[in-house]
């Protein structure tokens, strides 16, 4: 089995700056995971919710739904990501046992409150305090707690290359390949 989890996630660089590690990377993963005269091993591959672009869908999009246009994906680490899936994608067509998981935006621990002070929503929250004001938004935040990610992926993992229904982690999922959209329903306004 093979955990891929490495990605430069960057908002601002381009796709060409970011496609050494995120594609190039899966790509070598893919080929560790068929390595001549190996076994074939199982690839479980972390991606993200931005492959699935703004506004371009009128409905909520399930894994059970292919992702065939990466249109709307403005930003050079969703492009990447996009790019990633459709490899892993392509390889479970071709009968590699891949698994993709997608969680939401993840958010420090629940217990310990670690968490990546270089994250996009750290930095507006620290900016917020250091201005002593906060925009008046009425945002829709998908926040998921690491340990939540963590712990609902190594579930998911235990249980092998099969059919996954009604999850207790509440994680909607299908087959063939797998594909998981782990957050933390319901999501919350945020004003």
């Amino acid at each position: 089995m093979i955990i891929h989890c490495g990605a430069f996630v960057n908002s601002v660089l381009p796709y060409s700056q970011l496609k050494a590690a995120n594609v190039s990377g899966t790509h070598e993963v893919l080929r560790l995971a068929t390595y001549p005269g190996g076994k074939l091993k199982f690839v479980h591959h972390i991606s993200t919710l931005s492959v699935i672009p703004p506004g371009v869908y009128d409905h909520m999009v399930t894994e059970a739904e292919p992702l065939i246009s990466n249109v709307g994906l403005h930003e050079g680490y969703a492009q990447t990501k996009f790019v990633a899936d459709q490899l892993l994608l392509r390889a479970a067509e071709r009968s590699l046992p891949v698994a993709i998981h997608r969680p939401g935006r993840i958010t420090g621990h629940t217990k310990t409150g670690s968490t990546s002070v270089e994250d996009f929503m750290c930095r507006i929250v620290k900016g917020c305090i250091q201005l002593g004001s906060a925009p008046d938004l009425d945002w829709m935040l998908d926040m998921t707690p690491v340990d939540f990610v963590s712990d609902s992926i190594v579930h998911l993992m235990s249980l092998g290359p099969m059919p996954l229904q009604n999850s207790p982690w509440k994680v909607r999922s299908c087959t063939t390949p797998h594909l998981h959209h782990t957050t933390t329903p319901p999501h919350h306004h945020t004003r």
